[in-house]
């Protein structure tokens, strides 16, 4: 049975948006709607030590999750942007990428559980799903099925499919890999292209249409 006596209480000065673990558990991150994010070394959780404040954004930080290597940690903020912090050093941490293409509200964000990308939802309806393989950031897709701010984000086990839930009472199921996009797009098409089509269209291309089999 849970007991307030056994509580262990850390008090900071703006109200708590969003709070995450690091995998190995020795780290919390918590975020505010003053535009911070507070680090805490948990290990000894009967007296958690503040590590770090980490300052970027210019807004409500509204959501905290680490990399599954506990090496990065990603924070996705009011003013639009999302900014992944190096933990090399967890008292000091510093910004290595900013993703600053949406001038709009982002609500949430994931890491799949490779690490090689990230997913953002934001308060204009959409998602986005971005390369961090290499360090940096880069587009993959902008998924537009929502009519509602996207207010959670997250992967399947196997990466192969991003799940994003909106305030428009849905949630939505997308493949993250192309033959899986092909395999779908495919599988709403009623028809496929014919050899005589082919010719007509495409006389100088061997034969090798899309939806083989359709």
């Amino acid at each position: 049975m849970l007991s307030p006596q056994n509580e262990t209480h850390r008090r900071v000065r703006s109200p708590i948006r969003d709070t995450d673990f690091s995998p190995d558990g020795r780290l919390l991150a918590s975020t505010g709607i003053d535009g911070t994010t507070h680090l805490w070394d948990i290990s000894r959780p009967q007296r958690p030590a503040p590590l770090a404040v980490l300052r970027g954004h210019t807004g409500f930080v509204n959501a905290v999750t680490f990399s599954p290597d506990g090496r990065t940690l990603a924070t996705a903020g009011s003013d639009g942007t999302v900014h992944l912090w190096n933990l090399a050093h967890p008292r000091e941490p510093k910004i290595g990428t900013t993703i600053a293409e949406h001038a709009t509200n982002a609500l949430a964000v994931a890491f799949d559980p490779a690490g090689r990308s990230v997913a953002v939802g934001y308060s204009n309806r959409t998602s986005a799903l971005w390369d961090v393989t290499d360090g940096t950031a880069r587009a993959i897709g902008i998924l537009t099925s929502h009519t509602s701010s996207v207010s959670a984000v997250t992967f399947t086990p196997d990466s192969r499919t991003l799940v994003s839930a909106g305030q428009d009472h849905t949630i939505r199921l997308t493949p993250t890999r192309a033959e899986d996009i092909a395999r779908e797009i495919c599988a709403t098409v009623s028809t496929g292209i014919s050899r005589e089509q082919w010719r007509r269209y495409l006389p100088d291309l061997p034969y090798r249409p899309p939806c083989a089999g359709r």
